[in-house]
């Protein structure tokens, strides 16, 4: 048994010196293939996101009177008759303005608290429509205050609605020469805008150069509407429902040409069919009748200003 053993050991020997090896079951690890570096990402910083403007705020609208103003006058429309104490009526045809309507006093009435002014398509004396116009002149004249008129206006082409104020004295020249403001304006055929205008010798409508502003309504907009006017030694301001239109500063260096607006006016309410303004897209006569309603005027003066001359 030893000597199997010694002659074992002697092959074993033999073996290993000549690099003869009994093949065992070697588990093979893979040499690792040289990776290729993956790039180093840089994280590309996101941009900062822009900042939302903050939107400028709508205007709060304010209607009344500025603070320490206090009624002088109020015509609410609630009486059964138009009170002629306060207003008169201009008849016939108007000479400016290539207007189509013939003036009379039956084309004005009150119903249900509200002026009715209603323009009509009807021949009269040598024109084709009738309407109304109503003044203050010589009755209810002022000089500096803060007016307001709530007012529906129509939409019909054709039409020309105006709340407007003259001079009662040509106390400087005739007719722009002494002024004019006109709080309202609105022509049927582009019944979104409503217009306000101030009218001087330097800048009017004839000089196609007038202190001119527009506000945007609804196309369909007939309802009412609040339109004022702040009057001033200094400043008129027009204004819409409470928000601003057109303000125009008295100029430093001002003369009679720049602000005739030192002396007394008096309001206008109108309804004018067709002419150079309300006109130029023609007129719509099946839309006729039509109506501009008036739910009151009111006018506030300061305390130690005058009132106004009756």
């Amino acid at each position: 048994m030893q000597q199997k053993r010694a002659v074992l050991a002697g092959i074993l020997c033999c073996m290993l010196l000549f690099g003869c090896a009994v093949s065992p079951e070697i588990a093979t690890t893979q040499s690792p293939v040289p990776a290729t570096p993956s790039p180093t990402v840089t994280a590309t910083p996101s941009p900062s996101p822009t900042p939302t403007p903050t939107p400028t705020p709508e205007p709060t609208p304010y209607i009344g009177p500025p603070p320490d103003y206090v009624l002088q006058f109020a015509d609410e429309f609630d009486a059964p008759e138009i009170d002629e104490n306060i207003w008169g009526f201009e008849i016939g045809p108007w000479p400016y303005n290539k207007e189509l309507e013939n003036y009379r006093r039956e084309n004005a009435w009150i119903k249900d608290g509200n002026l009715v002014i209603e323009a009509r398509k009807e021949p009269a004396g040598n024109r084709d429509y009738t309407s109304a116009r109503l003044t203050t002149l010589g009755k209810l004249d002022f000089t500096y205050g803060y007016l307001e008129v709530r007012a529906a206006t129509p939409v019909a082409r054709g039409t020309w609605s105006a709340i407007w104020l003259l001079p009662t004295d040509l106390r400087y020249g005739g007719y722009l020469r002494s002024g004019e403001i006109d709080v309202l304006e609105r022509v049927g055929y582009d019944a979104k805008l409503v217009h306000a205008t101030i009218h001087t010798e330097a800048n009017n409508s004839v000089n196609d150069n007038p202190i001119t502003a527009s506000a945007r309504l609804t196309r369909k907009d007939a309802g009412f509407h609040v339109y004022a006017m702040l009057w001033t030694e200094s400043t008129i301001e027009i204004s819409l429902d409470g928000i601003n239109v057109l303000t125009y500063i008295r100029p430093a260096d001002a003369t009679s040409k720049t602000w005739p607006f030192d002396v007394p006016f008096h309001l206008i309410l109108n309804l004018a069919v067709g002419g150079s303004w309300g006109g130029q897209k023609g007129i719509d006569d099946e839309a006729f009748p039509q109506q501009m309603l008036v739910d009151y005027v009111r006018l506030y003066t300061l305390p130690a200003e005058a009132t106004p001359e009756e």
